[in-house]
């Protein structure tokens, strides 16, 4: 994770490998932008293919979400202290 100036953003790299995965909670809206490799993301019956140069969308309203795979993913959060 990143210290940036603003108290309402946070920027962290996510880099699932295989079985290890990333599970967040959503406290507001959240860009997840993969830049190498390819990752998954599922929230709910959802899910969605991310491969380098994509990115997604993910609303407050999501409430949790799985990302998995073998990519690195840049998680921008907005929220009170990025969370």
């Amino acid at each position: 994770a990143w210290e940036t100036p603003a108290a309402e953003f946070a920027l962290s790299r996510l880099a699932p490998r295989g079985a290890a995965a990333f599970e967040g909670e959503v406290a507001g809206p959240e860009i997840l932008l993969c830049t190498e490799g390819a990752a998954r993301v599922e929230a709910g019956p959802d899910a969605l293919r991310l491969g380098a140069g994509d990115a997604v969308f993910v609303p407050a309203a999501a409430g949790r979400y799985r990302v998995s795979g073998e990519g690195t993913i840049f998680r921008c959060a907005v929220g009170p202290d990025g969370k």
